[in-house]
């Protein structure tokens, strides 16, 4: 191809089978390293892999553009999900009786935990972990409950659109209005 110093791809991964994704995602991180590549893509795990600056596009208008660091500090969430095997109910009550900053439930064998935004989330998931190892339970597995990416993405969006959406109210507020800016309590101006 000529060997061109910028590349574009359009939905790389789409379509693929787990091991040409995988192939794909390792080209594109390589070629990156020696040239300019642009990739156009709804598969926001593959973006977070292979890119360090992105913009997110919304009804054909630019509505972020930054690192992918920038992006994700959008949605720290602090939810994670327990795989555990044994006795749930049981650590169910130890967490009861606990003082975790954060909500917890249960789902099944396994728990979902929300720890605070306040930065204590290490210290409160330490004692969540002793109550874990003092109950009948193993631990199989500690589960992110978000994409981090995906929910700075739909937070964007919706933000974006509430911003949109009030453009409209004022909008139509607008056109109600005469053309001195006096409304009556009907939205009729003035004598009519």
């Amino acid at each position: 191809m000529n060997d061109p110093d910028l590349l574009i791809w359009d939905e790389p991964t789409a379509g693929l089978d787990p091991e040409g994704r995988k192939y794909t995602i390792d080209l594109i991180q390589e070629l990156g390293q020696e040239k300019t590549i642009l990739v156009s893509s709804h598969n926001l795990a593959d973006i977070r892999k292979v890119c360090d600056t992105i913009g997110i596009l919304s009804d054909g208008k630019l509505i972020f553009n930054g690192r992918v660091e920038e992006m994700t500090r959008f949605t720290r969430s602090g939810a994670i999900e327990l795989e555990l095997e044994g006795d749930v109910a049981g650590l169910c009550n130890r967490l009861e009786a606990s003082a975790i900053n954060g909500q917890w439930e249960r789902i099944g064998m396994a728990v979902r935990l929300r720890f605070e935004r306040d930065g204590t989330m290490a210290a409160e998931l330490g004692k969540v972990l002793q109550l874990v190892n003092e109950a009948d339970v193993t631990l199989y597995a500690i589960h992110s409950l978000q994409d981090e990416m995906v929910e700075a993405f739909i937070q964007l969006l919706e933000e974006e659109r509430a911003h949109g959406f009030s453009r409209i109210l004022k909008l139509d507020t607008d056109a109600q209005t005469t053309p001195d800016g006096i409304l009556g309590a009907d939205g009729s101006g003035p004598g009519q």
